[in-house]
Order: structure tokens, then C-alpha cells, then sequence
């Protein structure tokens, strides 16, 4: 029986990551890394298909909290709602000009001086307009996918 006790007693896989189901429900177990981190997952199957399903990473997510959620879980895919999430609406996600220009104030710019900066500003918005086309052009299998790139 997995108990909070042999949770934090669990050593890190030596080679490759290993699980350990947690007998109490069933599909809930924990994976071990080999770097020592532990994530609960719970395995489901909704309309046949077997789905992994990330619950937490412990101890962030309790062993009490990670078995109330696999209950949740399977209990939504018994009752057939587990498909029927609400999903996020377009006009609410943040689109990637949105998120680009944020990324370079928090992360890019902090770190480099104002002359390196105004230096390598066009190359990093040429590069990052590159690199959204070629990820739209996979997502949406189209050749001919345009973006705009605003200056940042």
C-alpha cells in the first residue's frame, strides 16, 4: 500500500523511470524520474482509447488530493463527461503576438545590454516570425500559411 511514508522513501530510477500503482484506486499511480521527481498520472480509457492522464507532481499534489482526483476522473469517464470538458475559447487564449513581445521584455531583454539588444531586435523577430510559420505550416498542413510579424 503507498502511503505518504514510501512516497518520500521511493529512491530515484537508476536508468529508467518506474511506476508504482497505488492499490487503493484503480489507474492512479505515481511515475518516478530519474532525477528523483514523482507525478501522479491516472490511466483511463474513454470510448476504448487508453489515455495517461497527468494528475500532479507530488508533493505539490498530496497522495490524498491525487486519489480524489482519479476518482473524479474515472468517474467523469464512466458518466461519459469526461470528453465534454469545457475548452477554452479562442477570443480568451492569447495569441502569439501577444505572447512573443512579453517573452523577450520578461526573459530576452533583462539580460543583454541596450546596444546588443537594438542589434540582434530584427534578427530575433525575423526568427521568431520563421519559426510560428514553420509551426503553422505543420499544424494546419498548408504550404501557404502567412504571418504577421509586428515589430517588437
Amino acid at each position: 500500500m503507498l502511503t505518504t511514508k514510501s512516497l518520500d522513501a521511493m529512491l530515484p530510477a537508476t536508468t529508467k523511470r518506474y511506476e508504482v500503482r497505488v492499490q487503493k484506486v484503480n489507474g492512479l499511480h505515481v511515475r518516478v524520474s530519474t532525477t528523483g521527481a514523482k507525478v501522479f498520472y491516472t490511466l483511463v480509457r474513454p470510448n476504448g482509447s487508453r489515455r495517461r492522464i497527468k494528475t500532479g507532481p507530488y508533493p505539490v499534489v498530496s497522495l490524498a488530493n491525487a486519489r480524489r482526483n482519479a476518482m473524479e476522473i474515472a468517474r467523469d469517464v464512466e458518466l461519459g463527461e469526461f470528453e465534454n470538458a469545457p475548452e477554452i475559447s479562442e477570443a480568451s487564449a492569447p495569441t502569439l503576438g501577444e505572447i512573443f513581445p512579453k517573452f523577450i521584455k520578461l526573459h530576452a531583454k533583462p539580460v543583454r545590454r541596450q546596444g546588443f539588444w537594438d542589434r540582434w531586435r530584427p534578427e530575433l523577430s525575423e526568427g521568431l516570425a520563421h519559426l510560428v510559420h514553420v509551426i503553422m505550416r505543420r499544424l494546419c498542413g498548408e504550404a501557404s500559411v502567412a504571418f504577421r510579424w509586428s515589430s517588437v
